[in-house]
């Protein structure tokens, strides 16, 4: 049996931008943006086994978003491993990120934001993707046993979930 590594590579929920005096980093989640992340968390957890391991970007709007995620999978909130990595880093920063991950680690789930989350997916993926939209996910399904190798190996499957429908 091959073994494998699946990868779910997630843009925060829509944010607001109506706050004046809030930081970039702040930024909440609007009520449209709660909305999509339910419904595009629940798509996933009925067609995906619950990842292993949770990765958000330490901002509000990420982190939320994997809030969101985790509590329709069911995953523990305290599990959820939190990097300022993802925040403002190239996406070659964050690749080497993901390809640190523990080997026991067979599914992982990653919050960040754009450009890097889509120049990650197209450095990553066998589809070019223009713009990965707010909610939006993509799952690669790598041929490997190990995370050090996904930037080498054969990928079994991408899947661009960019709605809830």
């Amino acid at each position: 049996m091959t073994e494998s590594k699946i990868l779910h590579i997630v843009r925060h929920a829509k944010s607001s931008w109506d706050l004046e005096d809030v930081s970039d980093v702040d930024r909440p989640l609007t009520d449209k943006g709660i909305w999509k992340a339910y419904q595009v968390a629940e798509k996933i957890r009925q067609e995906y086994p619950v990842p292993d391991l949770l990765i958000s970007s330490h901002a509000i709007r990420a982190l939320h978003t994997a809030m969101i995620f985790a509590g329709v999978f069911g995953f523990p909130y305290d599990k959820i491993k939190i990097s300022a990595l993802i925040y403002g880093s190239a996406s070659e920063e964050i690749a080497d990120l993901i390809m640190h991950t523990n080997d026991k680690i067979t599914s992982l789930m990653l919050f960040g934001h754009n450009p890097d989350i889509t120049e990650l997916v197209n450095a990553f993926g066998q589809k070019a993707v223009k713009n990965v939209p707010t909610s939006g996910i993509v799952t690669f399904e790598f041929k490997t046993a190990s995370w050090k190798n996904i930037e080498d190996c054969e990928i079994v499957s991408q899947v661009n979930n960019f709605s809830a429908k």
